[in-house]
């Protein structure tokens, strides 16, 4: 027996299993529970906070590093460059759930090229930063010693010639006696 139009789209939407409904009721109450669930989270999270005098630890930190700016810079950067790792991790994490549900394998595959690509990039840069430092910093105390003439070189090369000859010093001082 042939359905009637009217109820065509009904018996359809129930011979599918879809009742919009139940769904709009599912969906209510999974969010309504998620809300409670939140809400209890959080305030319990404050209270262990309270009990515990994390805030009062805060608050000290905080009033420290406002009187004294270059270390609130540096527990900055220092902080940031801690948590870097971690956001870069977690961005590249979300980006390849979302390639994954959308099927996207070559958009991944590039995503992670690229992010090898950048990770070496800084890697390297980190490196010659380092280089280039150690160099300025030796080029500058050998600089200076010179200027001042902190050295005495003749001195340091007859240690090392006496040294290889297997001489002590000891030695070295009654030769240069006699």
């Amino acid at each position: 027996m042939p359905v009637p139009e009217e109820n065509r789209t009904q018996h359809t939407n129930e011979m599918n299993g879809f009742n919009a409904d139940v769904n709009k009721t599912w969906v209510y109450s999974l969010l309504v529970n998620l809300s409670k669930m939140w809400r209890t989270g959080t305030s319990s999270f404050d209270l262990t906070l309270e009990q515990y005098g994390v805030y009062e630890i805060i608050d000290w930190i905080v009033q420290h590093l406002s009187r004294h700016p270059f270390l609130a810079f540096g527990m900055s950067m220092c902080v940031l460059s801690c948590a870097l790792p971690f956001i870069i991790f977690m961005i590249f994490a979300i980006a390849t759930v979302i390639m994954t549900f959308t099927s996207f394998v070559i958009i991944e595959g590039t995503l992670i090229t690229m992010a090898s690509a950048l990770l070496f990039g800084f890697l390297g840069a980190v490196i010659l930063f380092f280089f280039f430092f150690g160099f300025v910093m030796m080029a500058g105390y050998f600089g200076l010693v010179q200027i001042y003439e902190l050295l005495d070189y003749p001195n340091k090369r007859r240690a090392v010639v006496n040294y290889f000859r297997g001489e002590t010093p000891s030695q070295a001082a009654e030769k240069k006696r006699d």
